[in-house]
This record gives C-alpha cells, sequence and structure tokens, in this order.
C-alpha cells in the first residue's frame, strides 16, 4: 500500500508540473490575430488547448449526442472576435471554423 501511495504521489506531481509547463509556454506566445486562426492552425488542437490560449465557451450552448460533444468556442482578439466549432468523440477531437 505505501508503493502505491508513493507512485500515485510521484505521478500526480510529475503530470501536474507537465501540465504547468504546458500552460506556461502557451501563454508566452505572443497574441494571436484573427487572421492566424485557420482551419490548418486548428487541425490539432483540443478544447483544452484552445480555452489555454484564451478561448471561453459557455456550457448551456454545447450539443450532445450518444457518443461525441460539440463545443463552440469563441476569443475577442484585436481585429474582431473568432469562433470555432470543436467536435469531441471518444477517438479524437476535430475544430474547425464555422
Amino acid at each position: 500500500m505505501k508503493k502505491f501511495t508513493l507512485f500515485f504521489i510521484f505521478f500526480y506531481f510529475f503530470f501536474n508540473i507537465e501540465g504547468n509547463a504546458f500552460s506556461a509556454e502557451l501563454s508566452t506566445k505572443k497574441k494571436l490575430t484573427r487572421k492566424e486562426i485557420t482551419n490548418e492552425w486548428l487541425k490539432n488542437k483540443t478544447v483544452t488547448n484552445l480555452k489555454l490560449l484564451g478561448f471561453v465557451y459557455r456550457l448551456e450552448f454545447n450539443t450532445t449526442t450518444e457518443d461525441s460533444v460539440q463545443y463552440y468556442l469563441s476569443k475577442s482578439t484585436e481585429s474582431g472576435s473568432v469562433r470555432v466549432i470543436c467536435f469531441v468523440d471518444p477517438k479524437k477531437t476535430i475544430c474547425r471554423l464555422p
């Protein structure tokens, strides 16, 4: 039991540090403009990545089906606002511009 507890604590701190490093990396990058946010840029992004970059969503606008969720995210930039739709299912996430 003691080994399991130490193992759990180690992995908790390891992944917590990795997560903080990832968010710090995203927050130190330059501010995004509306022109930079394209379908190609969104290709491998997840909802969590977009939230860390300052995108917001409201839970009452989410659409759910039996095996997927649609998130409608938005972000205000200096050059205007951007809206993004993310389709999330258990195997993958697809984010794109509407």
